[in-house]
């Protein structure tokens, strides 16, 4: 593997290290002179319409139509870890199933609900880190049993969703640490790896220590 990396780095322009490093056309490290394919992310496996440039044609409407699982909250209710599990085999043969081969969810949920008025409460397995961290292990492994490789989100203390991305959730450190951060740790416990995107401050400042 690692020979095999080395041979294609040095096949690589600096142009194309650097595109590497970016969404390009819908995916990750797509090089196509090479042959690369690269990664392909979605939210879901459908997205039929908003995000995938092609789609399965069924009944003519041009679009691409994967199952409809149940909402992660209706997971979460079932406390099953099998059945996360097999949910999370079946989500990754949808995505190798879509036209897009996509090979990287953003998924599982495992951000706490502290409010019934968020808006991505659906998409979050539980209000209880143990719960959560449980279901979320099970179903990455399921995930990647099939080659399609997992990110959870929205990590923790989003707490709503309107101005998500400026708003202020206030907690103690320790709330923080004991509750909030458990799912994730949990999680990690349960998986012999895992693709996570951490928060600086939280992986370095906290985690870690």
């Amino acid at each position: 593997m690692k020979t095999k990396v080395k041979e294609i780095l040095s096949q690589l322009t600096l142009e194309e290290k650097c595109e590497l490093c970016a969404q390009k056309e819908g995916s990750f490290g797509r090089v196509e002179r090479l042959g690369l394919k690269g990664n392909v992310p979605q939210d879901n496996p459908r997205n039929g319409e908003d995000y995938l440039r092609s789609g399965k044609p069924v009944e003519g409407d041009g679009k691409y139509h994967p199952v409809a699982f149940p909402s992660a909250a209706a997971l979460g209710m079932s406390w099953d870890t099998d059945l996360a599990y097999e949910t999370g085999v079946n989500f990754a043969l949808e995505c190798r199933a879509n036209p897009e081969l996509v090979s990287w969810l953003f998924r599982p949920g495992v951000n706490l609900k502290r409010h019934p008025l968020c808006g991505r409460n659906f998409e979050y397995l539980s209000e209880d880190p143990v719960v959560s961290g449980e279901l979320a292990g099970s179903y990455i492994q399921g995930l990647q049993s099939q080659g399609v490789a997992a990110t959870l989100k929205h990590y923790i203390c989003n707490d709503q969703e309107f101005e998500r991305m400026t708003t202020n959730s206030q907690l103690s450190e320790r709330a923080l640490r004991e509750v909030h951060l458990r799912a994730c740790l949990w999680e990690r416990n349960c998986l012999t790896h895992s693709q996570i995107t951490w928060w600086a401050y939280v992986w370095t400042g906290l985690i870690q220590n």
